[in-house]
């Protein structure tokens, strides 16, 4: 078996180079900005519905090991070797805190908290070049 064939064959590693796929950032960017919008009419259980199926729906074929070879294309990538060495399990809380934040903004319409959660989930994501001296590799589980 070849080392690209092996590449993306671990829990840890589909995790981690799935999010850069373009159909998981379309569908999560989509999916939050959705949820915002109903949870800014004030739609709760339509807001989290939303906000929250798709982009577990999207990863599963991913998470699954169905998309390993398209996963390899993208860990070999410029992007690929970015997220292994800034995309910490903190960023990806980051992230999350980001989302809630954005949502919470929504909910109570307050701009500055929406603008907050944003800025904090485009933070997570470039961790690394805003603060290349603070990059460290992720550790496979």
């Amino acid at each position: 078996m070849s080392h690209q064939a092996a590449i993306s064959r671990t829990p840890s590693e589909r995790a981690l180079y799935h999010q850069i796929h373009p159909a998981k950032l379309a569908t999560d960017w989509a999916a939050g900005l959705v949820g915002a919008v109903l949870l800014w009419h004030h739609r709760l259980a339509a807001g989290l519905l939303w906000g929250l199926v798709p982009p577990v729906i999207t990863s599963a074929p991913f998470l699954l090991g169905w998309f390993d070879r398209t996963l390899t294309r993208y860990q070999a990538s410029a992007m690929g070797r970015y997220v292994a060495r800034s995309m910490t399990h903190a960023m990806e809380g980051l992230r999350l805190l980001g989302l809630a934040g954005l949502w919470v903004g929504a909910w109570e319409r307050r701009p500055g908290f929406i603008a907050a959660g944003l800025a904090l989930i485009v933070g997570a994501w470039l961790r690394g070049l805003l603060w290349a001296g603070g990059s460290s590799t992720r550790t496979a589980e």
